[in-house]
């Protein structure tokens, strides 16, 4: 049998044709598999199996948005990290790495009590922690930053969520605490936050973009080197709740009269029903509408919605980029208090909100003392706030918040794909 020859030309063109398409440049969007695909890794609350609602809708509505009239594509896929739930029986390596973190975390705990014992009292305890790990490399706490090491290149984006049940444990921050269980941080508390600052570390090594909101923002401002400070003192015989400080005042910006109470947290969220959030209108950050309205002159307003225990105190640390200020920030000031309410505003604001009166906002100034708090920023490729966009996202212009992600997620990656082909 006789094998057929194709002539030299047609083989030739056939070279020419493959060189061509393995060296033209890439075209996105214009099919499904020219989407950009964002592998984004999301770290819960320990007590949560999926991630926020409110975070998968903000991103995925706003790529869908974007991809209308963007050339480039994007989408996310999402896989949580959370050791606490993960299945005591699957297989799969992601569960089974998992377990052995879980594992880790466990007996580190004392370990890090010992170093922050151990360590100068104006030492930060991370640092410590890593220095340990450096004279100690077959310790459990070098196993727990290796395996950690070996998740976060898998994917292009990580997010720390905000939390409920875990906090930011104050044998971090507080020079003065030593004991594990201290007043609601708990063991499980030093676990979140040492695996937390783990993952922030092995991020910025990767050049990695991270999102943190709330918690996630604090975790990255302590690993920039800030301080952190808390609205209510952490005490052993108390259950750490103010009773009675409530505070209202007109908006700067024109917006809905704003109000606040202190508990165990800091909230802006309705007074008589604190699910109910409200409207808090604040100018978007400039680096945010430079981004997403280049060239327009317009303001644009988000919708800045808090509930947290702890303060992101100034000055900021030397590497962090201060997108905006907290609006109580150093709340004493001449400039904060023309906004303040009248007797007579105060008593019919009380008709309403039945919990408001001088001496709650009394109270309230007392325990909200004067300071500055940042209450969003860039650290390198960390963007923390310590509001909740993502619960506000439908309120003014929140949504450009996410808008700003997405597109230098895109413009990140774009630019990655263009480092290849060079």
């Amino acid at each position: 049998m006789k094998t057929k020859i194709f002539p030299r030309s047609f083989v030739m063109l056939f070279i020419l044709l493959a060189i061509t398409m393995l060296f033209a440049p890439r075209t996105y969007a214009k099919t499904s598999k020219d989407v950009i695909q964002i592998k984004t890794l999301v770290l819960t609350d320990r007590t949560n199996k999926r991630m926020q609602p409110e975070i998968f809708h903000a991103l995925t509505d706003g790529a869908n948005r974007l991809n209308k009239t963007d050339k480039d594509k994007i989408k996310f896929k999402f896989t949580v990290f959370n050791p606490y739930l993960a299945s005591p029986t699957a297989n799969k390596p992601f569960a089974k790495q998992q377990r052995r973190i879980m594992n880790l975390l466990n007996k580190s705990v004392s370990t890090v009590q010992t170093i922050d014992e151990e360590m100068p009292i104006n030492q930060d305890l991370f640092t410590n922690i890593l220095a340990y790990i450096k004279k100690n490399p077959y310790s459990n706490l070098a196993a727990l930053q290796e395996e950690i090491n070996t998740i976060i290149p898998r994917y292009n984006f990580i997010i720390i969520e905000s939390t409920g049940a875990t906090v930011i444990h104050p044998i971090f921050y507080n020079k003065k605490v030593n004991n594990v269980e201290v007043g609601y941080a708990t063991t499980d508390d030093i676990k979140d936050t040492l695996y937390g600052l783990f993952v922030l570390d092995a991020a910025l090594k990767n050049k990695k973009p991270v999102l943190g909101f709330c918690h996630g923002a604090q975790l990255a401002y302590l690993h920039a080197g800030g301080t952190l400070g808390r609205h209510v003192p952490y005490t052993v015989e108390q259950p750490n709740i103010v009773k009675g400080a409530t505070y209202a005042r007109n908006n700067p910006h024109g917006g809905e009269v704003e109000s606040w109470q202190i508990d165990a947290m800091l909230n802006s969220r309705d007074l008589n029903d604190r699910t109910v959030y409200s409207e808090n209108k604040y100018p978007l950050p400039k680096q945010i509408h430079a981004v997403v309205h280049k060239g327009e002159t317009m303001k644009k307003y988000l919708s800045k919605d808090f509930n947290h225990t702890l303060a992101m105190e100034g000055p900021a640390p030397k590497l962090i980029e201060v997108f905006s200020y907290h609006p109580l920030s150093q709340n004493s000031s001449a400039a904060q208090r023309q906004y303040e309410l009248t007797p007579k505003e105060v008593a019919k604001y009380n008709e309403e909100y039945p919990r408001l009166d001088a001496a709650s906002i009394k109270k309230f100034k007392k325990t909200m003392h004067q300071r500055k708090i940042v209450d969003a920023f860039l650290y390198k490729s960390i963007l923390g706030f310590q509001y909740h966009p993502q619960y506000t996202y439908g309120t003014l212009d929140t949504s450009d918040v996410f808008q700003y992600i997405i597109k230098s997620l895109l413009k990140q990656e774009i630019n990655k794909e263009k480092q290849l082909k060079n």
